[in-house]
């Protein structure tokens, strides 16, 4: 079980910044991967990066680190600028890097690994330095004399952050300390990461691909997109737990994929109310993630009631309607809404196509009306996208793709342009699902 980060945070860390980076652009030779990203980390405070492959998630570690310079920006550690400082000095000065499979040597033992990391520690602190880290990893302490070729994996990987540890960094950058680990062993490490940050107050920076133990172990949240940084989910929510008010700016970002599907997944009952303020907005941005955002809660009585209330008031926006119909279609409805809401499908259904691509809930009245409609002379062709894309949204993804791929030489370049993305969309959300 990992350990309550909220009362923690307030106790662990304060609103000093230990590493800052500021508009930085990084790159691969011609390929921009860091595209002036901003991001500070606060002392003591666990920040979890998230987001799909090529993000630049292990870039940012990477560029902070000094192992990738910067093309632009500025990186501070401490208050100082680390323009020119080389990767040993940075390690020196506090800033420690735990790459994902860390070295470890295979011919020394566990006690000559520790004694390796702790070279550039000052002389008196070196045992009390060893001690605390194996004291996080009691396996560890059994195998001292065993070398480290002949430790399992995931004992490697413990020795390789206890190695990191042992370093007394201030702030720790953590490319994905669990990768091919068993969820076993996984748990154990993480937990070790945050015991380690609780005891000494140091800060991480923290790229994992388990994206629920990342949630439960961070402070913090950010999504990454295309090199720079989408969102930060837990401000997001935190905010609407308290009431704060959300920009426009911020709702038109946090519906985009994959910020929504993070959001959903750190809601719980309990901010159902949260969710509904959201929705009686007077900004169409505001309101439509609201309803984005009450997927989590389709199975209660009263967002059905809300929703057909919602549905029933004059003048209101189309994007605001389309999302009251876009949330309203998980439910068993009385025939005559079930019948305006085919009809505004039918009317939309190119939009209907977009959301699709965007989102994961399943409506069963409209696929249950489309099936019945599908095979019907007056079914337009193009109005089969909108069952075929619901099926994408559903759990039905095998249908979808055998309905998709009998258009993908179409001689329509509309049809043919929908079946890919139809098809990209399935395999991306499986993707998701898998985290």
């Amino acid at each position: 079980m990992f350990l309550n980060t909220t009362m923690q945070a307030a106790a662990n860390h304060d609103n000093s910044v230990s590493l800052s980076l500021k508009n930085v652009w990084a790159s691969y030779g011609k390929k921009e991967i860091l595209r002036g990203l901003t991001l500070d980390v606060r002392r003591g405070e666990i920040v979890a990066l998230i987001g799909a492959n090529g993000a630049g998630k292990s870039t940012l570690l990477k560029t902070a680190m000094g192992i990738l310079a910067p093309r632009e920006g500025t990186i501070e550690f401490e208050g100082r600028n680390m323009k020119g400082v080389p990767v040993h000095r940075r390690s020196a000065l506090g800033l420690c890097y735990g790459m994902q499979n860390g070295p470890v040597f295979p011919s020394l033992s566990v006690r000559e690994n520790m004694s390796v990391a702790v070279s550039s520690v000052p002389q008196r602190q070196r045992s009390r330095a060893i001690e605390t880290a194996l004291e996080l990893f009691p396996l560890l302490r059994e195998r001292l004399e065993v070398r480290g070729g002949l430790l399992s994996g995931g004992q490697r990987q413990a020795l390789s952050l206890a190695m990191t540890f042992a370093q007394n960094p201030k702030v720790l950058l953590l490319d994905e300390p669990s990768a091919g680990l068993s969820p076993k062993i996984a748990g154990e490490v993480l937990t070790a990461v945050k015991a380690w940050n609780k005891r000494t107050g140091g800060a991480v920076l923290l790229v994992e691909q388990r994206v629920k133990e990342a949630r439960q172990l961070a402070d913090r949240v950010v999504v990454l997109e295309n090199g720079s940084v989408l969102a930060e989910t837990s401000k997001i929510v935190n905010d609407m737990r308290a009431g704060h008010a959300l920009s426009p700016t911020v709702a038109r970002d946090a519906v985009t994929f994959p910020t929504l599907d993070y959001l959903r997944r750190e809601l719980t009952p309990d901010d159902l109310s949260a969710v509904f303020r959201l929705c009686e907005s007077s900004d169409s941005s505001i309101q439509y993630l609201g309803l984005a955002l009450l997927q989590p809660f389709q199975d209660q009585y009263e967002v059905k009631g809300y929703l057909e209330e919602l549905w029933q008031r004059p003048g209101l926006a189309f994007e605001t309607r389309f999302g009251v119909q876009y949330r309203l279609l998980d439910f068993d409805l009385n025939e005559r809404l079930q019948s305006e809401l085919m009809k505004f499908t039918c009317d939309n259904w190119e939009m209907w196509l977009d959301r699709a691509m965007r989102d994961a809930g399943s409506s069963s009245a409209v696929l249950r009306a489309c099936r019945n409609r599908l095979e019907s002379p007056d079914f337009h062709a193009g109005k089969k996208w909108v069952y075929i894309c619901m099926l994408a949204a559903s759990n039905d993804k095998e249908e979808a793709s055998r309905l998709a791929l009998t258009f993908c030489d179409d001689a329509d370049p509309i049809r043919r342009q929908a079946a890919e993305r139809v098809l990209e969309h399935i395999g991306r959300h499986c993707v998701i699902q898998n985290a």
